[in-house]
């Protein structure tokens, strides 16, 4: 299967790239308002030119040092942002070819399974980066044992994520 069917989320750069893709969009709102000073289609002075004078006769000063340096920062940052391949979504089964199963769906079926586990009075999953998270509240002491074996018959084919069980003690009036 290629690489491109794999469901990923947005590339990290994107909030970087929409702020910049703004900050164009502002610049070129500029640009046609003195566009149209210039041509005498509205009244004042262009912006431009006011700003170039302001800028004049500056030197290099620590404040501007470090703004130029939080600007390249920041472009790098974007830069290796875009480069970096996007996070996957989901995670193909083994099970049916072309199928896709989501991290939430993942986990949410690991709680369920967990739940329904005899000797578990609360149960919650999160699916980390290669295992699924289970943590349970049960009185006895095979219940994890219990409870990875139920959630592992839940998501068999699904997922090839490891799982995880934590138990925490209930004292049972």
């Amino acid at each position: 299967m290629s690489s491109s069917l794999v469901p990923t989320a947005r590339p990290s750069a994107t909030r970087v790239v929409a702020f910049y893709a703004l900050l164009g969009i502002a610049l070129g709102v500029v640009a046609v308002r003195d566009l149209a000073v210039a041509q005498g289609w509205a009244a004042g002075k262009p912006w431009y030119e006011s700003a170039i004078e302001g800028l004049d006769g500056l030197s290099a000063s620590s404040a501007a040092t470090a703004v130029g340096v939080v600007i390249g920062v920041i472009g790098v940052v974007a830069l290796i942002g875009a480069l970096l391949p996007a996070r996957r979504t989901h995670d193909r089964t083994e099970a049916t070819p072309g199928l896709w199963v989501s991290c939430p769906a993942i986990a949410t079926l690991a709680e369920r399974a967990a739940e329904r586990t005899p000797g578990v009075y609360e149960a919650s999953a999160a699916v980390r980066r290669r295992r699924v998270m289970v943590r349970v509240a049960g009185s006895e002491p095979e219940t994890a044992q219990r409870v990875e074996d139920s959630v592992k018959r839940a998501l068999d084919g699904l997922t090839d994520r490891r799982i995880v069980v934590k138990r925490r003690e209930v004292k049972v009036p």
